[in-house]
């Protein structure tokens, strides 16, 4: 009876040693909400590319304003353009688009996609003129 015992007990440990080898070979894989540390590691990461910057252990998109090409970095540590928040393309939630008026040539011209629009742009803003000015001409 006592080798009977003592077969149940080493196939008991085992299995026992089987299932925590099994289980320490698996290893560690990357968690559902990954984290990291410093900015390499979210460049070498898929989403590099558009996530560059780790900020408060995960990896954003900026988290100062000099970490967007151009723009800002919003609450939500995403870049956003200055141009595009008064263009029509971009209304806000809930409110009427607004026209979006370029202040100079070189923002009027960067718009248009046809030589017809940058002759409207050579209206509105004649060579050596602003905004401001061609305005004040208008009105008289």
């Amino acid at each position: 009876m006592a080798t009977r015992m003592r077969q149940v007990l080493r196939v008991a440990a085992l299995v026992s040693g089987a299932a925590l080898l099994l289980v320490s070979s698996t290893g560690c894989e990357a968690g559902r909400f990954p984290v990291c540390k410093t900015n390499e590691e979210c460049a070498a990461r898929d989403a590099g590319a558009t996530a560059p910057v780790c900020y408060n252990l995960k990896c954003v998109q900026c988290h100062y304003d000099t970490d967007c090409d151009a723009g800002t970095c919003n609450s939500s540590n995403e870049c956003e353009a200055l141009v595009t928040a008064n263009k029509p393309d971009a209304p806000d939630a809930g409110d009427a688009p607004t026209a979006w008026e370029p202040g100079s040539w070189d923002q009027c011209a960067a718009e248009c996609k046809d030589p017809a629009c940058i002759k409207v742009c050579d209206e509105k803003f004649p060579k050596g003129v602003d905004k401001a000015e061609a305005d004040k001409k208008k009105k008289k």
